[in-house]
């Protein structure tokens, strides 16, 4: 089987590619081809990644009814009824300035704003420990993103925190192109 990725059209199209990297239009490495070929060794079953996400953006940049929200119902439904197996979320590390509260309220928000808007399927959600921004991991936010695991609102992701600067971009934020099969 072949591992693909999709990404959204201007025209609101879903376009599949090749699942290699960028996977992000002018992005660097990811995790994600390799996440890809493992769970289709293990599990035997296509894999393909939907990737609406949004360098860069904070949690306040996913709020409903906002332009990166109405994108990702968008293609929730598009690929519905039986597409969606999970979303991975991977969104932190722009929140250093927030509360734990703050951050917790609101992913808990937007994942209850997703399942209303998507004719109340309950989606798995696969939360990663996300919270580097460049300079240190924001212990708040770490402690938002477990306790919803622990909740059993996700289910935990890696924790990407522990990845060291030589494993990272310039920015220091994301996965270098070089250590993406380090899972």
């Amino acid at each position: 089987t072949t591992l693909f990725r999709s990404q959204i059209e201007p025209s609101g199209t879903i376009a599949w590619r090749s699942g290699d990297d960028p996977q992000v239009p002018g992005g660097g490495g990811s995790v994600w081809p390799e996440v890809g070929r493992r769970l289709q060794e293990r599990l035997s079953v296509p894999v393909a990644f939907v990737n609406v996400a949004v360098g860069g953006s904070s949690l306040a940049d996913w709020n409903p009814g906002d332009e990166n929200f109405l994108r990702m119902v968008k293609v929730i439904v598009a690929l519905q009824p039986q597409s969606v197996r999970a979303i991975l979320w991977h969104q932190g590390e722009s929140d250093g300035k927030n509360s734990e509260t703050y951050y917790y309220r609101n992913l808990k928000g937007l994942i209850a704003a997703v399942t209303n808007r998507t004719g109340g399927r309950r989606l798995r959600w696969m939360i990663a420990t996300a919270s580097y921004d460049g300079h240190h991991a924001h212990q708040q936010i770490r402690a938002a993103q477990q306790e919803l695991c622990a909740e059993g609102l996700a289910v935990p992701g890696p924790d990407t925190d522990v990845i060291g600067p030589d494993g990272r971009e310039s920015t220091g934020v994301h996965r270098s192109e070089e250590h993406t099969t380090e899972l």
